[in-house]
Parts: structure tokens; C-alpha cells; sequence
């Protein structure tokens, strides 16, 4: 008995710490800093779901914390950027930014890699570490649930 109450407290203490950690992430958007200073957005494409805005950007940030000589070397000349990550920013019919959603990537790259992903709130948007950095086409599709609302979306980006 002593064991289920125990086991019961340290699911529920780490559902806490993961709503604390989604809510922190969504307080920090900053419309355009994206992912820290230095870091941009790049609108790639919009649609209208059942009244619902789906806009989709690439991601460029500044990595985080100090990189070896090894890494710094690999890292392209035109600066210290990592990405573009495909994220998505939600907003309702009457244009208020959804911050609470569940959100799924499928994504078949150039190379014919698909990636299927669950979504973490992050900056405003949502995003699921699905890195577009190879030149060619990419098919998106993305699956929205909120408010009761099942929302798909499909379309093909072209990375020159």
C-alpha cells in the first residue's frame, strides 16, 4: 500500500515538473527571437484549417553553450546558426496563439527519410527536432488536436 502511494507521488511530481517545463517555454516567445538572440524565423507557408492558422517556419538559433575547435570547424561559414527546424505557430479563428495542443509531424525528406515526430511547445510554436538542412523537397503533414478539433494539414516545401 505504502508502495502505490509512494509510486503515485513521483508520477504525479514528474507531471508537474513536465507542465512547468511546457508552460516556461511558451512564456518565452518573443515573436522573432527565435531560440535566443541571433536566432530568426523564416515563414515557409500558411493554411487555414476549419478557421484555424497553421503557419509554418524554419527555425534558425544560435547554438547554445561553448563549442570545441572540433565543432566550431564544422560549422558552415556564413556564421553559428543550427537547423532550420520546421516549427508551427497555432492561432484560433479570432487570431489568439494556441499554446495548448497536441501536434504530429510526418515529414518525408529529399533523400525519402520520413520522419513521424510528436511536437513540444516551444517559443510560441511547436516543434518536434525535425531539422531541414538538405536542399530538395519536403512533404509536410501535421496533425493538430485541440479543443476538441482534429486538424490535418499537408504540404510540399522546397528547399533551395
Amino acid at each position: 500500500m505504502e508502495s502505490n502511494i509512494i509510486r503515485s507521488l513521483v508520477v504525479l511530481a514528474i507531471g508537474v515538473a513536465m507542465a512547468l517545463a511546457a508552460y516556461a517555454g511558451q512564456a518565452g516567445f518573443h515573436g522573432g527571437d527565435a531560440f535566443g538572440p541571433g536566432g530568426r524565423f523564416e515563414p515557409i507557408h500558411t493554411s487555414v484549417v476549419q478557421g484555424h492558422r497553421l503557419d509554418y517556419r524554419l527555425a534558425f538559433r544560435q547554438p547554445s553553450g561553448q563549442l570545441s575547435p572540433a565543432e566550431a570547424s564544422e560549422l558552415p561559414a556564413e556564421g553559428l546558426t543550427v537547423g532550420p527546424e520546421l516549427v508551427v505557430f497555432l492561432s484560433d479563428p479570432a487570431g489568439e496563439l494556441i499554446y495548448s495542443a497536441e501536434v504530429k509531424y510526418d515529414v518525408i525528406g529529399p533523400q525519402g527519410t520520413r520522419i513521424k515526430a510528436r511536437a513540444l511547445p516551444v517559443e510560441g510554436g511547436f516543434a518536434a527536432g525535425i531539422y531541414c538542412s538538405s536542399r530538395g523537397l519536403y512533404q509536410v503533414q501535421t496533425e493538430v488536436m485541440t479543443a476538441g478539433l482534429d486538424l490535418v494539414d499537408s504540404f510540399i516545401y522546397e528547399l533551395r
